[in-house]
């Protein structure tokens, strides 16, 4: 007579060892080679003996993947930090680079306006900024380079995240040194178009940086958190 018992005991064996390694394909594998095919085993000794060896196989496979989470999760906070230290130097870049623009663009409309002197001191003040301009933008693309290596680390920490991609979609541009409005053509109205340039300079830079940066720093740290 057929034994009902074994066979049923080695069924609910089998249904409880798939559920134990769920979602690891190569225990699965092995389980199916043993089990599933019905290769020979019909000693319960055996059976515990292989269960014994894939739940030691099942606990590698946690520890390592547990090491890896935790290097992403240490990878990503770093790239976090990164990114906070090089904001504040970037913003200041930006700041000083529109203003050096400013007095450039300021000075060398009064030397326009003057008939464009061969010699002149605002002649002489417009190379002066726009070479302090010039000097400030090779910084800002040292700068960059470092800031979007972590933005791209960090996108790639998050590859499920949404707002993270979201994000990081809006910084490509958030460092662009975009012109300055139109200039005055009038002695009299360009004062009044540097004074207003000049003391919205920060708020244009916070408004196409920092704040960008900001609602990606946010999206990076809430993916931390949860990790």
């Amino acid at each position: 007579m057929p034994d009902h018992g074994k066979s049923e005991q080695r069924v609910s064996t089998s249904d409880a060892i798939e559920a134990l390694f769920e979602g690891k394909p190569l225990l699965k594998l092995m389980w199916g080679f043993f089990f599933r095919e019905g290769k020979a085993v019909k000693d319960g000794w055996f059976a515990v003996s292989v269960m014994i060896i894939l739940s030691a196989i099942g606990g590698c496979e946690w520890k390592e993947n547990h090491t890896q989470s935790e290097n992403d999760r240490q990878a990503l906070q770093l790239a976090i930090g990164a990114i906070s230290g090089t904001k504040r130097n970037l913003r200041d870049l930006l700041i000083l680079h529109r203003n050096e623009e400013i007095h450039t663009a300021y000075y060398y409309t009064l030397w326009e306006l003057s008939g464009k002197p061969e010699t002149s001191k605002e002649y002489s003040n417009m190379r002066e900024h726009w070479a302090k301009s010039d000097d400030i933008k090779k910084d800002i693309g040292t700068a960059e380079k470092d800031f979007f290596q972590n933005v791209t680390t960090i996108e790639i920490l998050c590859p499920k995240d949404k707002e993270v991609k979201k994000t990081a979609v809006a910084l490509q541009h958030a460092t662009e040194l975009l012109p300055l409005p139109e200039r005055e053509k009038d002695a009299q109205k360009l004062e009044t178009w540097k004074y207003t340039v000049f003391h919205s300079k920060e708020a244009f830079v916070d408004d196409q940086f920092t704040r960008h940066v900001d609602e990606f720093l946010n999206a990076a740290m809430d993916n931390f958190q949860k990790r």
